[in-house]
């Protein structure tokens, strides 16, 4: 989500194929279960999807069909927050910034 965010709204991101950097969760708060019954991976993804992913929403639920039904809470604000800030469209990011990646849109 930092790397779409922050390309999106005019930041800089450097890729260095040869670098290493960790991920470090609390514990228990990427696979503990929530109120809904999701993990907080699971809802966080699924806000991803429909904040920033645009038209390849549709790709991301073919390829992991079970996201669609995850219960995510209201993230309206964070749709609302990227239009006034004029972010850019996943189709920009995808087209100007990360080209070799593969697209569901291409042949």
């Amino acid at each position: 989500k930092a790397v779409v965010s922050t390309q999106s709204t005019g930041g800089a991101l450097e890729i260095n194929t040869c670098s290493y950097v960790p991920h470090i969760f609390r514990r228990g708060s990427v696979v503990a279960k929530t109120v809904s019954g999701e993990t907080a991976l699971q809802q966080n993804t699924k806000r991803l999807v429909e904040v920033w992913l645009d038209d390849y929403k549709d790709a991301h639920y073919t390829a992991v069909p079970s996201n669609k039904d995850v219960e995510a809470g209201d993230f309206v604000s964070r749709v609302l927050l990227r239009q006034r800030l004029k972010c850019r469209s996943f189709s920009w990011y995808l087209r100007e910034v990360y080209p070799d990646q593969t697209r569901p849109d291409r042949d």
